[in-house]
């Protein structure tokens, strides 16, 4: 019977085309790293998305979007968890 197990830690997970499928962008000193997907999106409405055409992107869109990405989605999730809690809220009184 074959076992089936992770990665070690630091193996890179290779793609169909033999070269890796995750890559890492630095925004303010700090690496990110992220799958072939790009990272995700906070939508307005609270559902998730990834940008379509992360893996087209070049290195310096790529941090640009990143950059811009996070401030929006944090932005996004501090009002959808406000509104949460003010629904909460409303249906206690």
């Amino acid at each position: 019977e074959e076992v089936l197990a992770l990665p070690a830690p630091g193996d890179e997970a290779k793609g169909e085309d033999g070269k890796s499928s995750s890559g890492s962008v630095v925004v303010g000193g700090e690496p990110a790293k992220f799958d072939k997907l790009g990272p995700v999106v906070i939508n307005k409405d609270g559902t998730l998305s990834r940008i379509s055409n992360w893996d087209k992107m070049t290195d310096r869109e790529r941090e640009t979007t990143y950059r811009v990405l996070v401030k929006r989605n944090n932005l996004r999730r501090a009002r959808l968890l406000a509104q949460q809690q003010q629904q909460e809220q409303q249906k206690k009184q």
